[in-house]
């Protein structure tokens, strides 16, 4: 989506760097050209993770960096003001929380070193950022769209249409090579570790009302 994006954006535009180095652009994510995410900000603290947004904040501080990817939207909102967060319409993406932590392992044992390299450990021991929290403050959600990588085919449309583009953008494949095609999540896991995963994630499968 950043990918799509970014290429109906102008000179003006906020785009943030995907990556940290420039090694470490996928096929497919070429071209894409980060501007305007750099300066200073007045932090504002969180009620609900004091600790966490102020060493978030102090990282960014030091960094120059006010805008990168992932940013929650309650970040969002305390960096561009209020009058400009509410004009815009805001949507992001949420996923079925146990078909979201196959495609992470996937993903983060093929990145990361000392990630477990087998499911039952990786469910067990590492834990993935919780979506939830990147578009909600204090048990609400402060965005005006919610979609789901299911409807994906029906919901990125809808979004689209919300904020003026007409068109049709079509999404890039650029993450898309790290899981097996041929699967269903559900052969991952065992009854204990999709009680793990239904505990760490209760509000978002709470909120959108997923089921294994």
């Amino acid at each position: 989506m950043e990918l799509a994006l970014e290429r109906q954006c102008g000179p003006e535009d906020i785009c943030p760097p995907i990556h940290k180095r420039p090694e470490q652009v996928l096929t497919g994510e070429e071209g894409y050209v980060a501007r305007n995410y750099r300066g200073r900000f007045l932090p504002r603290m969180r009620s609900d993770m004091i600790l966490k947004q102020l060493g978030r904040d102090l990282r960014d501080l030091k960094l120059g960096r006010r805008y990168w990817d992932h940013m929650s939207a309650f970040e969002v909102r305390a960096r561009i003001g209020e009058a400009v967060f509410g004009n815009y319409f805001k949507f992001c993406f949420e996923r079925n929380p146990w078909d979201r932590m196959v495609s992470s392992f996937f993903w983060q044992r093929s990145r990361i070193r000392n990630c477990p390299q087998d499911f039952e450990s990786y469910i067990r021991n590492w834990r993935a950022r919780e979506n939830y929290e990147l578009y909600t403050f204090n048990n609400k959600v402060i965005v005006d769209f919610v979609g789901r990588y299911e409807n994906l085919d029906r919901d990125w449309p809808y979004a689209l249409s919300k904020t003026g583009i007409a068109h049709p953008l079509e999404l890039g494949r650029a993450k898309s090579n790290w899981r097996p095609k041929d699967s269903s999540y559900r052969e991952y896991y065992n009854a204990e570790t999709r009680d793990i995963v239904a505990k760490r994630y209760a509000a978002t499968i709470d909120l959108l009302g997923y089921t294994f």
